[in-house]
C-alpha cells in the first residue's frame, strides 16, 4: 500500500497572459522518511506545450519526514501553444520506484489556452487633434486678453477734510482716494449718500449731532469698506452772555452717537482727522 498522498489547490489553472500556478500538497503517511519526487506528465494527445507539459517544479525531489506534508509549487507557461485545452498529470512517487507505480495517486490539471483576439488597428482620431488645437488657440487668446487688459482699480480712502464741523450739521466734507460708482458714509449711526466728483474725490454733508464729540465716519464704496475716519462735532460759538455746559465725556453722555459695529463702543481716544484702515481697526468693548 502506497504511503504517499497528494491534494491540489485546484484542478484547473487560470492563466494570465499564458501563465499560472497550482500548489500540490504531498503527505508522507509512512513511519520512516521518504524521498519523494513530484513529476508532471502529459495527459491525452500530444500537444504543443513546452516539454509537453509547460510545467516547472522547483526542487521536485524532496525528503519528507514521517507524517509531514510538503507543498510543491508548479508553474505553467503556455506561451506559443496552440489555443485549446490541455491536460497535465501531476504524480508524487518514491525516488526509488518508477512513476508508473504511483499513477493512481496523480491528478490531472487542465490548462485552457484561449484564442487570441485579432489586433484591430484604429484610424488615428485627427478630429481630437483639431479640437485640442482649437482649445489651445482660444486659451491663448483668453490669456492675451487677461494679460493686456488694464488692472482692476483698488479702492481706497487716503484723506478727508475738514475733520471738524458744527454739531448742527451741513458741514461739507471732501473724501480723497479711489472710489467706485456708489459711495456711502455712515456718520455715527446715520448713513448718508456721497456725491461722486471724480474717481479720486467724493463729498457729503454731515447730519446734525445731539452733542459735540468724536464720531466714526465709516466709508464704503461699491460694497467695500475703505476705512474709518474720525470726525469731531463741535459746539457752535457760545453766545456772549454765556453758553451751555462743556461736555467732557461725549460717549458717556451720548452713547447713541458713539455706537460702532454690532453696538460696540470705542474704548480709546482717537485723534480728530485720523483714518483707521479696515485691517487696523482699534479694539472695541461690548456695551
Amino acid at each position: 500500500m502506497k504511503k504517499i498522498s497528494m491534494t491540489l489547490s485546484s484542478s484547473e489553472v487560470e492563466l494570465t497572459q499564458g501563465k499560472g500556478t497550482v500548489t500540490a500538497s504531498v503527505t508522507n503517511a509512512s513511519a520512516v522518511p521518504e524521498r519523494v519526487v513530484l513529476g508532471a506528465f502529459p495527459a491525452g494527445a500530444p500537444n504543443s506545450l513546452t516539454g509537453s507539459t509547460g510545467a516547472t517544479i522547483t526542487d521536485p525531489l524532496r525528503t519528507i519526514d514521517p507524517g509531514a506534508t510538503v507543498q510543491y509549487e508548479v508553474r505553467f507557461d503556455t506561451a506559443g501553444a496552440t489555443p485549446g485545452t490541455y491536460g497535465v498529470k501531476l504524480i508524487p512517487y518514491s525516488a526509488d520506484e518508477a512513476p508508473e507505480d504511483y499513477a493512481e495517486l496523480g491528478f490531472v490539471v487542465h490548462l485552457v489556452v484561449p484564442e487570441v483576439a485579432p489586433v484591430v488597428v484604429k484610424k488615428f482620431p485627427w478630429w481630437i487633434v483639431a479640437v485640442a488645437a482649437a482649445v489651445v488657440i482660444l486659451g491663448g487668446v483668453a490669456t492675451a486678453f487677461l494679460l493686456t487688459r488694464p488692472p482692476a482699480v483698488e479702492l481706497s480712502l487716503s484723506s478727508f477734510t475738514p475733520s471738524q464741523g458744527s454739531r448742527e450739521g451741513l458741514t461739507e466734507v471732501t473724501l480723497t482716494g479711489r472710489f467706485g460708482s456708489s459711495t456711502t458714509v455712515t456718520v455715527g449711526e446715520t448713513t448718508v449718500a456721497a456725491t461722486r466728483v471724480s474717481d479720486t474725490e467724493v463729498t457729503f454733508s454731515t447730519p446734525p449731532a445731539a452733542a459735540a464729540g468724536q464720531v466714526p465716519l465709516t466709508v464704503e464704496s461699491d460694497g467695500t469698506q475703505l476705512g474709518i475716519a474720525i470726525f469731531e462735532y463741535v459746539d457752535p460759538p457760545a453766545p456772549t452772555d454765556g453758553g451751555g455746559p462743556v461736555v467732557d465725556n461725549f460717549c458717556l453722555l451720548n452713547p447713541s452717537a458713539c455706537v460702532f459695529f454690532n453696538e460696540n463702543q470705542f474704548i480709546e481716544k482717537f485723534d480728530t482727522g485720523q483714518i483707521i484702515k479696515d485691517l487696523q481697526v482699534q479694539p472695541f468693548v461690548q456695551q
